[in-house]
């Protein structure tokens, strides 16, 4: 019984860590996006 408790807060640990990496991931686009947009256009624009 005790084992499955521990192997269920395994489980919630890789859920939590992998919605923390989607947040980041998420912000990074966010913040990224203003400034990588003026070089795609000049990219895209020539």
């Amino acid at each position: 019984m005790k084992k499955d408790i521990e192997e269920k807060r395994d489980n919630d640990e890789q859920e939590s860590s992998w919605a923390h990496i989607c947040c980041i991931s998420i912000a990074v686009v966010i913040i990224g996006l203003p400034l990588l947009y003026p070089l795609i256009k000049k990219l895209v624009g020539g």
